[in-house]
């Protein structure tokens, strides 16, 4: 019936999430935007300022970033994003981005892989570790093994590779118009991710759901354009087992979900999945803050026998015990409680302070598991008793 409707506006106020946990960036090998000016890369809190700056979906150059931007303001609209464009020397991006950015998302070939691992790499090195999402393009067959390589015999543990988009909506049509098989959904990925504590699987079907009913990525589709629908459970199991980002659907739920959240290495390492590397990460950058200022402070030490003063040792402890106990702990993105924290500090008093100049001091983190299985044994009884 007709009627006067309203649609609500998000992002208008600007406020800001209390962490930069959702910080993302997307990276485009496309020039920037005439508005952008000079800038290779802008910061955005909604697809209202995206827009404003002449990203926008009718332009051909600019329709993959608006696609990208929208999805992931869908997923989280309280999120931050930056748009870069053509930028590959992690010095400038940290400079562009004031280091803030955790994930990143491009689209690029899987053979690219260690480009993208390099660059995170070189980011860490620079005090601003994040972690890399692939949209893979450049696939025509899924089930050939030359285009779709077994990602757990690599050894790139901050990329993941994603090989799945939308099939039926606004993803399918920008395919379409590109004339490729089909657009990457990281956008939609890397909202779920944003919007995540850094200990969450983006793989939990209860929290993370990335299809609009009967809308965007209701009915997925793999990188070669085939849909969901066409692959058998082996097909399924056997780009699982290499370590591919897709998505799947359960009988009796609606919805599509993301089959898990693998790196691209080995399974053994304690970085094989998205939220190892986020938890680790994290911790990294908080205690990167909160040891900073003490470079070059005095170290007390035991004049008898040059072994550190428990004061100075107490000191630092006390440091990293309370940005993890308030920023990780606190948030449940580690094991334990306050009583018995999943986190221990220890600085050897033992260790040549006066010598070196070097203070050693060895975190270890409980983080929190995730149930990527559950066996339920179940059959009749003549009694329970």
């Amino acid at each position: 019936m007709n009627d006067v409707k309203f649609n609500l506006g998000q992002g208008g106020l600007g406020r800001q999430l209390p962490n930069d946990d959702h910080v993302t960036g997307f990276l485009f090998d496309v020039a920037q935007p005439t508005a952008f000016g000079t800038d290779k890369m802008l910061s955005f809190r909604s697809i209202e300022q995206v827009e404003a700056k002449g990203i926008i979906a009718s332009d051909p150059t600019y329709a993959l970033a608006h696609y990208t931007a929208k999805e992931f303001f869908r997923k989280h609209p309280e999120g931050l994003v930056f748009l870069g464009f053509q930028l590959t020397d992690a010095s400038i991006i940290i400079n562009l981005s004031q280091g803030r950015i955790r994930q990143y998302g491009v689209f690029d070939s899987i053979a690219n892989i260690a480009t993208y691992q390099t660059l995170m790499e070189n980011l860490r090195t620079q005090h601003a570790p994040a972690i890399c999402v692939i949209g893979a393009t450049g696939i025509t067959d899924m089930g050939d093994s030359l285009q779709t390589p077994d990602l757990h015999t690599l050894d790139a543990e901050y990329v993941s590779v994603l090989v799945a988009g939308d099939g039926s909506a606004d993803g399918k049509a920008l395919a379409t118009s590109f004339g490729v098989p089909y657009v990457a959904a990281i956008g939609a990925v890397l909202g779920a991710m944003s919007s995540a504590r850094v200990s969450d699987s983006i793989a939990w079907v209860k929290q993370y759901n990335y299809a609009v009913a009967q809308g965007e990525l209701d009915e997925p589709i793999f990188a070669d354009g085939d849909a969901l629908s066409a692959y058998t459970s082996g097909d399924l199991d056997a780009l699982n087992d290499k370590g591919y980002l897709f998505f799947r659907k359960f009988v009796g739920r609606s919805g599509s979900y993301l089959n898990d959240t693998f790196s691209a290495t080995v399974l053994t390492s304690d970085y094989a999945y998205i939220e190892n590397n986020r938890t680790i990460q994290k911790a990294e950058r908080l205690l990167y803050a909160a040891l900073l200022p003490e470079i070059n402070s005095p170290l007390n030490v035991n004049p008898a026998d040059g072994t550190l003063d428990v004061s100075t040792i107490g000191y630092f402890e006390s440091l990293c015990d309370k940005t993890l106990r308030e920023n990780m702990l606190a948030n449940g993105e580690l094991s334990g409680d306050e009583e018995n924290p999943g986190y221990t500090i220890t600085i050897d008093p033992e260790q040549d302070v006066l010598g070196s100049g070097v203070l050693e001091v060895a975190v270890k983190l409980v983080p929190v598991g995730v149930a990527r299985e559950i066996i339920v044994t179940l059959g009749f009884a003549v009694s329970v008793g």
